[in-house]
This record gives C-alpha cells, structure tokens and sequence, in this order.
C-alpha cells in the first residue's frame, strides 16, 4: 500500500473491475464507513448508466447473499 493513499476504490475504479471482471462481483462496504464517499446510490447508478446490472449484487445492510 502507498502511504496517504486512499484505501478504499472511487466508484470509477469498482466500475472498471466490475468490466473487466469474468464473473458477478459483490459490492459491499457502502454507506458504512465515514470515510467511503461511494454510496449504493452512486453505485446503482453508474451501474445502471453503465449497463452492468446483471454482474453485480449490492445486499442491503444486514441481508444474507447465499450461492
């Protein structure tokens, strides 16, 4: 890890992993943390925008994903 860097992705950069990923991705960690400024909100939208709704589950706070 790069010292001051931020830890957590930018919705850019979870929506470039989302494309090049081969399979469904799990985003997670939203609206959590106070110092993650990606929301569901942002996220479902640039991922509607984006066309990328059928690779990617968002679960509510609490709900059990189960495969």
């Amino acid at each position: 890890m790069d010292v001051g860097q931020p830890l957590l992705m930018s919705a850019d950069e979870v929506m470039e992993f989302i494309r090049l990923s081969p399979g469904q991705v799990i985003a997670n960690h939203m609206d959590a943390l106070n110092h993650c400024g990606t929301t569901r909100k942002i996220m479902n939208e640039s991922i509607s925008k984006s066309g990328l709704s059928d690779k990617v589950l968002i679960p509510a706070d609490g709900e059990t994903l189960e495969f």
